[in-house]
């Protein structure tokens, strides 16, 4: 029967009629909640869509695509409502019951979450994009997993295109109303991607897994390598890191130039800081999820580059309006708390990304040709305020290769004799303490992946130190004549052993000729900076021309300092990173395993500290020791946290210094 001609087609009339289907269809319901939502105020239709439909023990009534109408309505509603309104939505969700609950238990981690997506946009509109870890956790459940990939759900459909149901033509005395389907297209707001942001940096937060103070047992240690390593494969099999990238490229950089605000240098962080929790606590493919991060994804073009940009230009402003007023004090001024946290965690990510990268990729030839650098040193006063930025800068260009000063530039772009002149201005500006903890960055710092047998790290300690060694200095100048005292890789030109060293045909030969050159290298002066290593032929492996992944290795033998905050049993006996996969030897050194895997495949089955003969089967993974440090590394965190000021106001600078 058609409606009476005084009769209000609103949303009170389309959901009496909706009830009459089995299961009901609410799909007009969920066009006029965008095209007219003060419909659904006028009476009690919000609380009769939770109470009949959302809260209904019946399938046949209000089945999952049913419930998901109710869900979007609502979630529409609160997108475009405030104040009261929003207040009668959160009155209508208290009114949803424990077989709700349990109809979500349905959905489990390795499906598609759909009504955990919509309940998560719902809340977070509702709340005014305020939702916590913890908020999604408990309705997850605690199952971190279907959290995450409930947060990946939704940015999947920041841009999606749906089929909605819209009147063509309204009904009238003797004329009966048109409708037709037209396909619409969904972009979630700025706010939600913000929100989005932070939500997923709880979930790698050591703090939502243990209490501070909390004894760790072995136990839990292990539980909690198990779900890094799960975030971990959801993180690579998901594609998150560029769904994370584009949604943000797309909600603050390509629509406007303006300064970012405090919760948008806020939820930068919060993004770098998810990305570096997952390398330094995941026991398991770090070294693939390092390698996707640069070479995979659009993280450094639409993510780490357009905010290093936007936030140099936005510095360089602050600068100047302090150097007009006469403040040059960056630290002390609020604006600028949250800037430093954005961009000093941005060079934590590439950094990471940058170490050992394949040069031959063009991500990687875009980072040197577009090199934050140069723009970040358009703000001295404020790079110099931030030693750990500074320092930050210094790893990155020695991870980059960018102060190869005897190197032809491959680009118009490329100067790094300016490059470095520019750092040691502002090294310059730096006062005592603050020097002395750039220092112990660049030097000491095991947590981060650094080159630190590059000619360009050469070139760093020598700014660093005011000046070098004679052989460091002919080494960043080119000399041909001189022989590196950093990179083992390259022939000596003055040793005869070395020049003619035999390929080694079995591992008696090679440990007999390796104890004679012990002997031999005990009796000359002086020694090598990389110790009494055996001097065997240095050979390329063989690999295709085609090959672009190949990496020339770079290793050094690190030397352990006194002032060392990591322990040393903790650290990698060739390069003194902070181990993430040891592996030990049968004489009881303990390598990183990618590490010692790069070295054995580069100099032969030797080993680097003892000479003796040593094969990829020989080593063990330590297991105990890996657990020995990610309780250390918590422990250290937790104690960070509870000292720190900057870690309270979001700045993680210091997690990170171990």
């Amino acid at each position: 029967m058609p409606p009476r001609a005084n009769t209000k087609l609103g949303a009170k009339w389309q959901l009496d009629a909706a009830l009459l289907s089995r299961p009901v269809d609410l799909t007009a319901l969920v066009s006029l909640s965008q095209t007219s939502p003060d419909d659904f105020y006028e009476d009690d239709t919000l609380s009769r869509m939770v109470k009949l439909l959302l809260n209904a023990e019946s399938d046949k009534k209000a089945d999952k695509d049913t419930r998901l109408d109710v869900l979007t309505i609502l979630s529409n509603l609160a997108a475009s409502s405030e104040g009261k309104r929003r207040d009668d939505i959160r009155e209508a969700l208290d009114n949803v019951n424990d077989f709700m609950e349990k109809y979500l238990e349905k959905e489990s981690s390795g499906s598609e979450p759909e009504l955990h997506k919509l309940m998560l946009l719902l809340l977070a509109r509702c709340f005014e994009y305020s939702i916590k870890t913890e908020d999604l956790l408990e309705l997850c459940r605690g199952d971190r997993a279907l959290g995450l990939e409930t947060v990946v759900g939704l940015l999947e459909d920041g841009e999606t295109y749906t089929t909605e149901l819209r009147r063509k033509q309204a009904p009238a005395m003797g004329r009966m109303g048109q409708w037709e389907h037209r396909l619409v297209c969904h972009r979630h707001e700025t706010p939600l991607v913000l929100q989005l942001c932070r939500l997923v940096r709880g979930f790698t937060l050591p703090q939502s897994y243990f209490a501070a103070g909390e004894k760790l047992l072995e136990k839990d240690i292990a539980s909690f390598n198990d779900e890094m390593n799960l975030l971990l494969e959801i993180t690579l099999k998901s594609r998150l890191v560029e769904k994370l990238s584009l949604a943000c490229y797309e909600g603050l950089f390509a629509v406007s130039d303006d300064d970012l605000k405090e919760d948008e240098h806020r939820s930068i962080a919060c993004v770098h800081s998810f990305l570096q929790n997952m390398y330094f606590y995941a026991t398991s493919k770090t070294e693939v999820y390092r390698r996707h991060l640069l070479c995979d994804t659009p993280l450094i073009q639409r993510l780490v580059l357009p905010y290093l940009e936007r936030g140099a230009a936005q510095a360089a402003s602050l600068q100047c309006h302090a150097d007009s007023y006469g403040r040059g004090d960056f630290k002390k001024r609020a604006s600028v708390k949250p800037l430093a946290a954005g961009v000093s965690a941005s060079l934590r990510t590439l950094v990471v990304a940058s170490f050992r990268a394949p040069p031959t990729r063009t991500v990687v030839a875009l980072l040197k040709r577009l090199n934050p650098t140069a723009a970040l040193l358009e703000a001295p006063s404020f790079v110099a305020a931030h030693d750990r930025i500074f320092a930050l800068l210094l790893l990155l260009n020695a991870n980059m290769g960018a102060l190869e000063l005897g190197r032809e530039a491959e680009s118009k772009d490329e100067n790094p004799h300016e490059l470095l002149h520019g750092l040691a201005r502002v090294y310059q500006m730096i006062d005592g303490d603050a020097r002395k903890r750039v220092c112990r960055t660049v030097k000491e710092s095991g947590a981060l992946p650094v080159a630190r047998d590059t000619p360009s790290f050469a070139a760093v300690l020598q700014m660093l130190n005011d000046g070098a060694s004679a052989a460091q200095l002919e080494y960043v100048r080119g000399s041909p004549g001189a022989r590196s005292p950093i990179s083992p890789l390259a022939p000596s030109d003055s040793d005869d052993d070395g020049a003619d060293t035999p390929e080694y045909t079995s591992r008696a030969e090679a440990k007999a000729d390796s104890l004679r050159r012990q002997r031999d290298a005990k009796e000359a002066k002086p020694r090598s900076l990389l110790g009494d290593l055996p001097s065997l032929e240095r050979r390329r492996p063989e690999v295709d021309d085609d090959d672009d992944d190949y990496v020339e290795p770079a290793l050094e033998v690190y030397k352990q300092r006194q002032s060392d905050d990591v322990p040393p049993e903790f650290r990698c006996a060739i390069n003194g990173h902070l181990l993430k996969e040891p592996a030990r030897t049968p004489q009881g050194l303990v390598f990183e395993r990618a590490t010692i895997k790069l070295w054995l495949e580069t100099r032969g089955s030797v080993c680097p500290l003892t000479g003796e003969a040593l094969t990829l089967d020989d080593l063990i993974d330590d297991r105990d020791l890996r657990a020995r440090i990610v309780s250390w590394q918590l422990a250290k965190t937790q104690k960070t946290l509870a000292t720190s000021v900057s870690a309270a106001h979001g700045d993680e600078d210091d997690l990170y210094d171990f």
